[in-house]
């Protein structure tokens, strides 16, 4: 009888390995095809940034995009009524157009000037990174922003391809159909 149970235990731990080994194998190969993602991820992480730095060094922003400030930095941070109006007042800009640099709705920037809103942390991050730009940058993005504003403006003045003008088709009227009647058939009563 001994001999008999551990066979039995030997056979079970077999088995037992077996299932193991093969869990492991789905399992490798899944982290192996998630390491291959992530890394490919990075790469295309990596090359999306350099194109965002291109763009923006082409658009006059750069200082403003490197200088975002951190997650961290903005929770911690209470950003006062007074502090936007006077931010907005040194820089001699309207609310249109310091809401126009940092991409916000004006009237929300307004409310804040009131008091009446916060902003959230997307907007804080842009108000602090305002803030440490200087006189001339900011000139510079108005720059940039008005030459962007006259392209679009000449993109839409500019005078469109005349359009070929062809004949009007004549309509041809199309023969009217009855619809199809299904005949109905009384339904013969059984004999009993």
């Amino acid at each position: 009888m001994p001999k008999f149970v551990g066979l039995l235990q030997d056979e079970i731990s077999r088995l037992a390995r077996k299932e193991v080994t093969k869990s492991q194998k789905s399992l490798k190969k899944t982290a192996v095809d998630v390491r291959k993602e992530n890394s490919e991820l990075k790469t295309r992480v990596k090359s999306l940034e350099k194109a965002v730095e291109v763009l923006q060094k082409a658009v006059g922003c750069e200082k403003q995009a490197k200088e975002m400030p951190s997650v961290e930095e903005v929770k911690g941070v209470k950003i006062q009524p007074r502090s936007i109006a006077t931010l907005r007042k040194k820089h001699g800009l309207s609310v249109l157009k310091m809401a126009q640099l940092l991409d916000i709705n004006n009237k929300s920037l307004d409310r804040w000037e009131k008091g009446i809103g916060k902003p959230q942390s997307e907007s804080k991050k842009k108000l602090l990174a305002f803030k440490k730009l200087s006189k001339s940058e900011v000139r510079k993005m108005l720059a940039a922003l008005k030459s962007k504003k006259v392209k679009v403006a000449e993109a839409a003045k500019a005078p469109k391809a005349p359009v070929k003008k062809t004949a009007p088709k004549k309509k041809i009227a199309k023969k009217k159909t009855a619809p199809a009647v299904i005949p109905v058939v009384p339904a013969q009563e059984e004999k009993k």
